[in-house]
């Protein structure tokens, strides 16, 4: 089964969207025919969802909820789906499919793009 995914580019630190093959640490890129090096610790699977505003939604991706809060995707092993774990203890993680059905969800970047927050930090300690 191929995954739809995307990365950071390791050439120039832009998103590249295709397929992981983890043994090559590249994306492989369909529109261009080719196996692209990427950082693997910014590689995010593809939700196979997208928010109010027809963004595609990937795993570490920061989101907006009903204009009021704000989380991170991330894939839950417990309950085998894509949740939002709130950045703060007020809320309660919700389910990325719930909330692109009620149409609460906005994509406001990602923790690989974004480092004033937490996560990105990791990913700086590594190199990113």
């Amino acid at each position: 089964m191929n995954l739809l995914c995307r990365a950071k580019c390791k050439d120039n630190g832009e998103w590249v969207l295709g397929y992981y093959a983890g043994f090559l640490n590249c994306i492989f890129e369909p529109a261009s025919m080719r196996f692209i090096e990427v950082h693997t610790e910014t590689v995010c699977q593809f939700s196979g969802a997208e928010d109010d505003n027809d963004v595609m939604i990937f795993e570490n991706d920061r989101v907006r909820i009903d204009g009021e809060w704000t989380g991170r995707v991330e894939w839950s092993f417990p309950d085998a789906a894509f949740t939002i774990r709130p950045d703060d203890d007020n809320h309660d993680a919700l389910y990325v499919g719930q909330c692109v059905c009620e149409k609460i969800m906005e994509v406001i970047g990602n923790i690989a793009d974004n480092p004033d927050h937490d996560d990105a930090r990791r990913l700086e300690e590594v190199g990113v």
